[in-house]
């Protein structure tokens, strides 16, 4: 699986974030489309409880004849029942059509957000723990620091402003851009380490 080449656009903005002496080593995108993951599968049975006992209890005031009021009631609790079940995964689509990740010699980045645009980047000699997640096709993930079992919603609820966790996640030839890192990594702590490098 041959990774994309990045819209214009995107690559532009990638491009407008890299400093002075920083070459781009690689660059990407997340998979695109709903994606369901092992961690939604709590969240949405739940989301479908939820829903369910709105449009029972919604019904049951109609059919009741209880004032509008009480039915109207009923609708902020409907709207939250559909995003858990299915506004969130449709949310997470898009905003990775947007989502952009870099590897540079001297940072990872990840570009993010629909209207408000975001840049979050980590130094290669300050990367954290690098977890790395395989499929059978390989693509999968690559995580830079301990991982959270709600990191995933948190994305997902970016647009609220909840944290979204540092990855790349869900991207073609994982192990490639895994070994990118590391040989970057390796690349930038010998040249801080060099006193010829870092006069």
């Amino acid at each position: 699986m041959l990774q994309e080449p990045l819209p214009p656009d995107l690559d532009q903005e990638l491009r407008f974030e890299l400093t002075s002496g920083e070459r781009l080593l690689w660059s990407g995108r997340p998979n695109r489309g709903i994606i369901l993951r092992a961690s939604d599968w709590f969240s949405l049975l739940f989301g479908i409880f939820w829903l369910g006992f709105v449009i029972f209890w919604m019904w049951g005031a109609a059919s009741s004849g209880a004032p509008i009021f009480f039915i109207l009631f009923g609708v902020p609790f409907f709207l939250v029942g559909l995003f858990l079940v299915g506004g969130r995964f449709i949310l997470d689509a898009i905003q990775r059509r947007r989502m952009v990740y870099a590897v540079t010699n001297q940072r990872v980045l990840i570009l993010q957000g629909v209207v408000n645009r975001s840049v979050r980047s980590i130094n290669l000699r300050a990367l954290p723990e690098i977890l790395l997640s395989v499929r059978g096709n390989g693509s999968g993930s690559i995580l830079f620091g301990q991982a959270s079992p709600y990191g995933h919603a948190y994305r997902s609820m970016g647009w609220m402003g909840m944290p979204g966790m540092t990855a790349f996640e869900n991207i073609p030839n994982v192990r490639q851009v895994h070994e990118i890192i590391l040989k970057a990594q390796r690349e930038a702590g010998d040249y801080s380490s060099d006193p010829a490098q870092s006069r």
